[in-house]
């Protein structure tokens, strides 16, 4: 145990200070983590994520064509 704490001793620290900073420390009420939970659940955030989903299955489908007639021209 203690080579592991000397070779990743700051590591685990530095972990541990991450976490308190994203999920306990109060910034305005809620922690980070809070905060972006509240902010996920906005209809901005959805529809965001819808448009994202679109482009990528508009991507999809035209490196899937491109695919298909790389195949056919052979």
């Amino acid at each position: 145990m203690g080579q592991w704490l000397k070779k990743h001793g700051w590591q685990l620290l530095l972990g541990l200070i991450a976490a308190y900073l994203v999920f306990v420390m109060d910034l305005g009420g809620h922690s980070l983590a809070g905060h972006v939970v509240r902010i996920a659940q906005t209809s901005e955030v959805r529809q965001l994520g819808s448009a994202v989903v679109d482009k990528i299955l508009d991507v999809a489908s035209e490196a899937k064509r491109g695919v298909l007639s790389a195949i056919d021209a052979d």
